[in-house]
């Protein structure tokens, strides 16, 4: 089943992006598309954290609120920076109990939102680099690892 799914999104994806419904092109486009699935079914890729279908429904959500904070991000971000006042650090967040997939999901969260770059994904911890001190505070609150958990569907860490 999850690789038949995966074989419809790679076709849906290549298709959107060429945007061609000619004979040939589309051919070898699905002769590109069942060779990348015979070679990640070889290489053991289509998996639960490969190809994540369980996280489908809840995906849209998780964007559009990403896409809200990178938004807020920026307009928090642009003053710091024509003023001149940055104050560049290193800091670790924790990641709660989350799950190698979601590790990687705020990683990418983190990275995605300006005045911040994940640096390295630790055991239980993210190394970010922040703009300034403020930004490392809020992405210390625990407020975009507890909105992952909420993606995943991962329990709460216990104290």
């Amino acid at each position: 089943m999850r690789q038949l799914s995966f074989t419809l999104v790679l076709a849906a994806y290549w298709l959107a992006l060429s945007g061609y419904f000619k004979g040939m092109l589309l051919g070898l486009g699905l002769g590109s598309v069942l060779l990348v699935v015979w070679l990640s079914r070889r290489m053991d890729l289509i998996d639960h954290e490969g190809h994540p279908v369980q996280l489908s429904t809840r995906m849209f959500g998780y964007w559009f609120w990403l896409g809200r904070e990178i938004l807020l991000s920026n307009l928090a971000v642009i003053p710091l920076i024509l003023r001149g006042g940055a104050k560049p650090t290193v800091g670790r967040i924790r990641t709660g109990g989350l799950s190698p997939l979601g590790r990687a999901t705020l990683a990418n969260s983190i990275t995605l939102t300006p005045g911040t770059l994940s640096m390295r994904v630790l055991d239980g911890q993210i190394e970010v680099h922040s703009l300034d001190g403020e930004i490392l505070k809020e992405l210390q609150s625990d407020r975009l690892p507890a909105r992952v958990r909420r993606f995943e569907r991962t329990p709460e860490p216990q104290a």
